[in-house]
């Protein structure tokens, strides 16, 4: 159920709620063809199912469907190893990483960038269909 109208490549971020309260994922234009998207899986009892990986594929098929998006990123932090490992599955890869940047539990933490372009993602030219899914 989308919570905001499409966007298309206007910059109007575009929001989509899978299941409300569980899932949350968000794209926004930054221009160039660069588009940059993530997923939120509120609810502990879907974590580690195969959930996250599912939704990244299907919203960056959306997202090369919907758009001329040439790259699309996400932003991550060192200590989120479900969301590294839901990226790597998808084929992003680590673009950028910016040491010490993020504090949790008395820890500090990278913040981490993964990109996915259009020319290397499998399902990119033809949809959902061909995407693994």
């Amino acid at each position: 159920m989308p919570s905001r109208a499409p966007s298309g490549s206007s910059g109007t971020p575009r929001t989509f709620t899978a299941r409300p309260g569980r899932f949350h994922t968000r794209r926004s234009w930054t221009g160039g063809g660069w588009w940059g998207l993530g997923i939120v899986i509120y609810d502990p009892r879907f974590w580690s199912g195969g959930h996250g990986t599912r939704a990244l594929r299907l919203w960056t098929a959306a997202t090369f469907a919907d758009t001329d998006a040439h790259v699309l990123t996400l932003t991550t932090w060192s200590g989120n190893a479900r969301m590294f490992r839901a990226a790597q599955r998808c084929g992003d890869r680590e673009c950028a990483q910016i040491p010490e940047v993020r504090r949790w539990q008395g820890r500090r933490h990278d913040s981490v960038k993964r990109a996915a372009l259009r020319r290397d993602w499998p399902g990119a030219s033809a949809g959902c269909e061909n995407a693994g899914l």
